[in-house]
């Protein structure tokens, strides 16, 4: 007999002793007492009874009125991404200062064709004001193609880092792309089918003849046909009017139009307001077939445009109006002053905004440091349009990257990237700190063609700290606790790798990370036993609240374990308010671990509730730097307790074309895929939660530089938050003050029309061209090799159709690597793979020996599409797989392609690996004259780019943060000198996975009851109980489920043992051995609850047969002992 059953027949004996009717309590003795607890020291009052302390919301509704104080209102950090361009300081500028999308990260740039579409720039005569007309945004308008060759090129435009189409050409008539299929994209439709297109936009196939090889086409808005053709692909199809072949360079492009004659595309063009033949819809008909219950037409290379373009000239952008308009752009100015108040933020757009700096850093000369940025709310979570789950979306990596480099011959200088031109450095405006550099010494790198490699000991990193001032000090002038007589005033901050980190004792060398400081109007309300959860593993946990005394009992906890308690209270000094949790840590006493300042009590609707600010946290584990320590590819050479020193002392780096280095810690370098040059730049990336801002340049105008003398200019070479394609050096953002707009110490505010924000889309290849040759499905024959990219409020879109005015969010575009992840991705027969944006792909089955794949394409539990991919037909073209949809009135845009590379027999199923995938969302944004972005405006808005200007002053006062577009904005600086840089935020929701592989999805047990949180019914099983078939907890012995242990179960455990007993005598030896053993993962000689779920999910997932999951099932349900591997 087993150690199991003389356990189950004792348990029975123990409760056949129990008088029948009776009931055992789960607790045993010890319940005595009322209840209250213990008490820390010091805490007044008498005892209440304890509240059970659940985990209540904070309250979003004013309570009740009582005869209690009224709490005050409930502040938070606001949720937001912020981008921001270069820094100028409008006292020392020259004029004019200019921003693109090289040193504005949210204006467009194509890196690989060096070409930007937008700009803005910022003439300061003053160095506190923007005079009107002094901050100007142009947009210009460049070439691109439709994928659709039959059917000509036409002009994007880059607007406010968005792309669009120039209706006709005309760069101040822009109208967004709403649907573009890629090159490789199809969409098949048998006879009667619609095909929603987006915008109110439907296509449908009324009759196929097969005979004659026609197709009829009818072309639906809302419902009304508005137009209809019979085409015979590769023999006739429609006349496109206004057929454009392009000539030239952005700023000088010729251009012929006519009237051509089609062979297979169906086109609907109408006249919309002044503009006639507008291309509103045209798809191109691949091919007909006989399907297998209807005849089949196939299209490739649709696209939609919105039919009712945004005329920029008349409308303008925000608190920007037209001044100039040619026929290769538009330009913005702002039409009243903009006053740079220190410590200020204004909106020039709904985006775009400038950031003024507090200028705090003590050089007792005013300076008016600004930058334009782009901010963007985080949105609210869309609810599930369907019942259907949808796999949880993680969000990517933030990249934050340095001035880029372009060697083309000999490097002379050294290359050095601080905290002024490399935003992933850190820097604090206020006080114009900032400690990291990294350089390349002269004469390392000398030709692109022989010369690409920084050999050892060339490039050199060093860092230190700076004193850094706690919030609560500046504002309350209150200290946080430590070993010094009186607390600290502040702490010593040191950017270390890229990352920011609190120098304990001032020691460069050891350092902990901070996690948390809460800003002067940061607040957070806790409820009465509620659990903070801060970061990093700590917890805040408001114990209790006297509302008598005032007092709040305070617990601090890591991972569960109790740090610290203490009780604050609210009637003595401001300084009694100060909560501080010291440590003992990297040999040094009393460092401030924690700090927050109690700013009040009071009762709430359901219980009582505190509010902290001024919270301030650091990671009590302490990072010890020694010489010859190595990171990366660097190794410490120099320690100090003043500075620390890396080197590539043992290893060179080469920078050879289209590759990632690693340098150390999160800093790469990033190399463009061109032999002709050497072009790069330094790159952090960071894949932990939190929100993550990007700057631009630093703008600076005190006494010695009270005025720029040319306009404030942010591009992809001063702003990383502005979208930059390295390969061809391809940008299209700028953001520009006038120059004359600010002056020192006079004129802090930019006035309307002086700020201007500038994009236009640039063409990009495919990586699927770039490296196959091979097309994506589109309207166009042949398929496109590439797409419009935009830069639209430092965020990367694909403007549809070349349109700078109509854009799609771009979701992924796998590199043409040989890495998992980054190049590759493989999925077995029924995996989904979340892409993003809410999309999923499935193979729903992989036909090895047709070598074929079928698959399904989803979004939000929808399917979208649906294809079989035949990968032995010779024709490499066939392997790629394009999904094209109907956005917004554009026909045939390619919403998803990917190139199947091979099809193979993994270990449980069969496999199938992809490459070159690429998905934009296939929701567009459609930019309008008029619209409004934060402070600025739209007044060009067209296919060719997209100017905004300030329609309302943006005021740079000291310590403020200014917005300038909606996710745009400029921090000031608080000091007196005007100084300020633009800036984006960036927010990264979950963790983000390694790149090189895709983990094991983790089954939590949160209860601790043998059960996964995904089956478990009931997540807070008492500990000893069991967890039945069902997912619900039971007291172990409870048979009947009634919550008890009666005499009633005991006679049940005996009956229930009679027959298991029964089996284990028969049967048992049967089963495989080798099948059990896999799912015994405990080694206890049993097959569990647990692993029973993992054996019904493997059956459907076909990881073991029909044959193989009986036999671990018997063995579940007869308790059949599972002999070890030794036996």
């Amino acid at each position: 007999m087993d150690k199991r059953t003389i356990i189950v027949i004792a348990l029975a004996v123990m409760v056949f002793s129990i008088p029948a009717g009776a009931e055992i309590n789960e607790t045993q003795g010890g319940g005595g007492g009322d209840g209250n607890g213990t008490y820390p020291p010091g805490w007044i009052g008498t005892p209440t009874p304890v509240e059970t302390a659940t985990a209540v919301p904070e309250p979003t509704a004013e309570p009740e009125e009582t005869p209690t104080v009224a709490p005050p209102p409930v502040e938070t950090p606001t949720c937001a991404i912020e981008i921001r361009g270069e820094v100028v300081d409008a006292a020392t500028q020259i004029a004019p200062f200019i921003w693109t999308g090289q040193n504005f990260a949210g204006l467009y740039y194509d890196v690989d064709r060096n070409l930007m579409s937008d700009s803005l720039a910022s003439t300061v005569t003053v160095p506190d004001t923007i005079e009107a007309g002094d901050l100007a945004y142009t947009a210009y308008r460049v070439e691109s193609c439709y994928t659709n060759p039959e059917i000509g090129e036409y002009f994007a435009i880059g607007w406010f880092g968005e792309r669009y189409m120039a209706v006709n050409g005309k760069p101040y008539v822009i109208s967004p792309i709403i649907f573009e299929m890629n090159e490789d994209c199809k969409k098949t439709l048998a006879t009667g089918d619609e095909w929603n297109l987006g915008n109110g936009y439907s296509l449908v196939v009324t009759r196929i003849d097969l005979a004659v090889d026609e197709a009829w086409l009818s072309l639906f808005k809302n419902g009304v046909e508005v137009a209809s053709s019979v085409i015979q692909p590769c023999e006739t199809g429609d006349w496109f009017g206004n057929y454009m072949h392009i000539n030239g360079f952005p700023g000088a492009y010729t251009v012929e139009m006519w009237n051509a004659p089609t062979t297979s595309t169906f086109v609907y063009q109408a006249d919309v307001g002044d503009e006639a033949d507008v291309p509103i819809f045209s798809v191109y008909v691949d091919a007909i077939f006989r399907g297998t219950d209807a005849n089949v037409a196939q299209f490739k290379y649709a696209i939609l445009i919105d039919d009712d373009p945004t005329r920029v000239i008349e409308t303008g952008a925000g608190t920007m109006t037209t001044e100039t308009v040619t026929p290769e752009s538009v330009r913005l100015v702002n039409n009243r002053r903009i006053k740079l108040y220190m410590d200020s933020d204004t909106m020039i757009t709904e985006d775009l905004r400038i950031h003024v700096a507090d200028d705090r850093d003590g050089d007792m000369v005013n300076n008016y440091r600004y930058y334009p940025y782009i901010r963007c709310e985080c949105p609210t979570p869309e609810p599930e349009p369907t019942p259907t789950p949808t796999p949880h979306h993680t969000d990517r990596p933030v990249e934050i990257r340095g001035e880029v480099v372009n060697l083309t011959g000999t490097q002379e200088e050294d290359l050095v990237w601080n905290a002024y031109n490399f935003a992933g450095f850190w820097y604090d405006p206020d006080d114009d700190l900032e400690m990291e550099n990294l350089r390349i010494r002269a004469g390392a790198l000398n030709h692109f063609t022989n010369d690409r490699t920084i050999d050892e000991g060339d490039l050199t990193y060093t860092t230190h700290p700076v004193f850094h001032e706690y919030e609560l000090h500046e504002n309350k002038n209150l200290t946080v606790e430590s070993d010094h007589p009186g607390g600290d005033c502040g702490y010593f901050i040191e950017g270390f790798m890229a990352d920011e980190y609190v120098a304990i004792g001032n020691n460069a060398n050891k350092l902990c990370k901070l996690l948390v400081e809460f800003k002067d109007d940061d607040k957070k309300t806790l409820l009465t036993g509620e659990a903070w959860d801060i970061g990093g593993g700590f917890t805040l946990t408001a114990d209790r609240i006297n509302l008598e005394h005032n007092q709040v009992w305070f617990s601090l906890c890591k991972d569960g374990r109790e740090l610290d308690n203490e009780v604050v209270s609210t009637n003595g000094t401001q300084q009694d308010r100060v909560y501080t949790y010291t440590s003992d840590i990297g040999w040094e006493d009393d460092i401030p671990v924690f700090s927050c300042y109690v700013d009040a009590v009071f009762r709430g609707t359901d219980c009582n509730v505190v509010q902290v600010m001024y919270v301030f946290l650091i990671d009590n584990k302490v990072t010890e730097i020694e010489t010859g320590d190595t990171y990366g590819i660097m190794e410490v050479m120099t320690v100090s307790g003043s500075e620390v020193t890396l080197r590539n002392d043992e290893g060179t780096i080469d920078l050879d074309t289209d590759t990632t280095e690693h340098i150390m810690g999160d800093i790469y370098f990033i190399t463009a895929d061109d032999s002709s040059a050497i072009r790069f730049y330094p790159m952090a990336e960071y894949s932990e939660p939190g929100v993550y801002e990007v700057r631009g340049a630093v703008v600076e105008l005190d006494g010695t530089n009270p005025q720029p003398d040319v306009d404030q200019v942010w591009d992809y070479s001063n702003f990383a938050g502005f979208w930059y394609g390295l390969d061809d050096d391809l940008a299209t953002e700028t953001l520009t003050i006038n120059g004359s707009a600010m002056s020192f110490p006079s004129d802090r505010v930019l006035d309307e029309g002086t700020v201007v924000y500038e994009t236009y889309p640039v063409y990009q290849e495919y990586e699927l061209h770039k490296d196959l040759g091979l097309t994506v499905e589109s309207s166009h024959p042949g398929g496109d090799c590439g797409y419009f990219i935009e830069g639209f409020m430092a965020d990367e879109y694909v403007a549809i159709d070349n349109n700078a005015n109509k854009l799609c969010k771009l979701l992924v575009e796998f590199e043409g690597v040989e890495s998992e992840g980054k190049g590759k991705k493989t999925l077995s027969t029924g995996e989904e793979w979340g892409l993003g944006g809410g999309f999923v792909l499935v193979p729903n089955q992989i036909d090895l020996e047709g070598d074929a794949v079928w698959f399904s394409l989803y979004k939000d539990g929808k399917e979208l599409d649906s294809e079989v991919i035949l990968c032995g037909s010779g024709d490499p073209q066939d392997r790629v797989y394009t999904y094209t949809a109907d956005i917004c009135g554009e026909d045939d845009v390619p919403v998803f392609s990917c190139y199947v590379d091979a099809v193979f027999r993994g270990t449980d199923s069969n496999i199938v690996q992809i490459m070159y995938v690429f998905l934009i969302d296939d929701n567009m944004l459609m930019i309008d004259t008029g619209d409004e972005s934060g402070n600025m405006k739209v007044v060009t808005a067209d296919s060719t780019g997209i100017t905004l200007i300030n329609d309302e002053t943006i005021d740079l006062d000291a310590g403020t943060t200014e917005q300038i577009t909606d996710n745009i904005y400029f921090r000031v600086a608080d000091d007196d000198v005007l100084r300020f840089y633009p800036f984006v935020e960036r927010i990264i929701r979950g963790a983000v996975s390694p790149p090189s592989e895709e983990p094991e999805e983790e089954l939590s047990d949160s209860d601790g009851d043998g059960v996964p949180d995904l089956w478990d019914k009931e997540s807070d099983t008492p500990h000893g109980y069991l967890v039945n078939s069902e997912g619900i907890g039971r007291m172990w012995g409870d048979m009947n489920g009634d919550g008890k242990l009666t005499s009633v179960d005991a006679l049940m455990l005996l009956q229930a043992m009679a027959g298991t007993l029964k089996d284990i005598a028969t049967g048992c030896d049967e089963l495989d051995q080798r099948v059990l053993r896999m799912y015994d993962r405990n080694s206890d000689g049993w097959i569990d609850d647990t692993w029973m779920q993992y054996a019904s999910i493997d059956v459907e997932c076909n990881r073991i047969t029909t044959s193989e999951y009986e036999q671990v099932k018997y063995a579940y349900e007869h308790k059949c002992p599972v002999e070890p591997e030794w036996v």
